[in-house]
């Protein structure tokens, strides 16, 4: 089960708790964002360019 579906049952079994589960997202949303961010910032070619003239 991922992340989502736990907050989603969650939420389902305690509805008073939806913003609790709501944070847990953004934030787990905000931490996936910086990830593919920095992956596609190690794998572009102006980096490797700039690593290779040192």
């Amino acid at each position: 089960m991922n992340l989502h579906e736990q907050c989603l049952l969650r939420y389902l079994q305690n509805p008073e708790e939806l913003s609790y589960s709501t944070e847990i997202l953004k934030v787990n949303n905000f931490i996936l964002e910086k990830q593919f961010i920095l992956k596609n910032i190690s794998n572009s070619e102006i980096v490797k360019t700039l690593t290779s003239h040192q």
